[in-house]
């Protein structure tokens, strides 16, 4: 009787860490699955680092759509395409800039806020909303 009941503990013993094991193991496998790729990451850095020069460099500060527009492109690296929304409280209103955002393939986006100021004085609060791709 006393070996039955060892028996018994035994199949208990082994069915809790199993379902612990398929627990951990269905836990593992999501975390792989949602899991950025190296190169995913790195479109998201590029696109923010661009965001943060072109205010660094103060042709945020200018509003000037063409301006913008060429700073962006000779900052982004060749095998890669951008899209830029400004919009803010200022009187020009919202800009878009860049190419047209793909469907079919990873981007990257961000968001940036930042302040235009003018002899240190805060004159408009405004964001940046990028978009970043291989092309």
């Amino acid at each position: 009787m006393g070996l039955n009941k060892k028996g018994y503990i035994f199949v208990y013993d082994a069915m809790v860490a199993t379902i612990i094991l398929i627990i951990i193991l269905a836990i593992s496998y999501k975390n792989i699955i949602n899991e950025d790729t190296q190169s995913e990451l790195q479109v998201v850095r590029i696109g923010n680092d661009i965001v943060s020069i072109l205010e660094h460099i103060d042709n945020l500060n200018l509003l000037s759509e063409n301006q913008i527009e060429n700073s962006m492109y000779e900052m982004l690296p060749e095998n890669y395409d951008m899209h830029l929304k400004i919009s803010g409280n200022f009187p020009q209103g919202e800009f878009d800039i860049g190419s047209e955002i793909p469907q079919d393939k990873f981007v990257a986006s961000g968001k940036y806020i930042f302040v235009i100021s003018e002899l240190n004085n805060i004159k408009y609060f405004a964001n940046a909303r990028y978009w970043i791709w291989l092309k």
